[in-house]
C-alpha cells in the first residue's frame, strides 16, 4: 500500500516513507514466520521424545575454502571454528557437499594476444556441511536454547512472507 505519491523517473517509483513501511512490514511477517516455525519445530521434537528416547535435529554450516588456478586464487581459508564448536557440543558431521565453481581459460600468445581456450568447471570453493544433533529428554531439557537458536539459524534471511515489497 502506498500514498500515492510517485518519485524518481517517469514516476514509477513509491516514496520513501512508504517504502520503509513495507519494509518494516516484510521484516515484522518474516519474525512472525521464523517464529511460529520455530514453535512447530519444538513442539515435534517433544513429540517424538514422547514415543522414543531420540529426536534427530539437523541443521547446516557453510565453509569456504581456497583454489588455484593460473596463478589466481579464489575463495577464503576455511574457518573450521564452527565446526569444532559443535562437534564438541555433541553434533555429528554426516554429510558434506561440495561447493564448486568454473572458471575460463585463456591462450596467451608470444605477440602480447589472447583469446578464449576452453572452460573448465569443478573448482572446490566451499561446503555446505550437513550437521546431525541426537536430541534426548535430557539435552532438550537441559539446551533448549541452543537448540531453538540452531532451528532459527537454518530458516533464510531474505524469506518473503506476505504481500508488499
Amino acid at each position: 500500500m502506498s500514498c500515492g505519491t510517485k518519485t524518481g523517473f517517469g514516476g514509477g517509483s513509491i516514496c520513501q516513507a512508504c517504502f520503509d513501511r513495507q519494509q518494516a512490514e516484510g521484516n515484522r511477517q518474516r519474525e512472525e514466520y521464523l517464529e511460529e516455525k520455530t514453535r512447530e519445530t519444538l513442539a515435534a521434537i517433544e513429540a517424538r521424545l514422547e514415543i522414543a528416547e531420540s529426536a534427530d535435529l539437523f541443521a547446516y554450516l557453510n565453509i569456504s575454502s581456497q583454489a588455484g588456478m593460473n596463478e589466481d586464487i579464489v575463495g577464503q581459508p576455511p574457518d573450521l571454528g564452527m565446526l569444532q564448536a559443535m562437534t564438541l557440543n555433541g553434533w555429528e558431521l554426516v554429510l558434506a557437499i561440495p561447493r564448486t565453481m568454473g572458471a575460463g581459460l585463456t591462450n596467451r600468445y608470444d605477440n602480447g594476444g589472447s583469446a578464449w581456450g576452453a572452460g573448465i568447471g569443478g573448482l572446490v570453493i566451499g561446503a555446505t556441511l550437513i550437521m546431525k544433533l541426537r536430541v534426548t529428554r535430557e539435552i532438550f531439557s537441559s539446551r533448549r536454547a541452543e537448540i531453538t537458536t540452531a532451528i532459527q539459524s537454518q530458516h533464510p534471511a531474505s524469506l518473503y512472507v506476505g504481500e508488499g515489497l
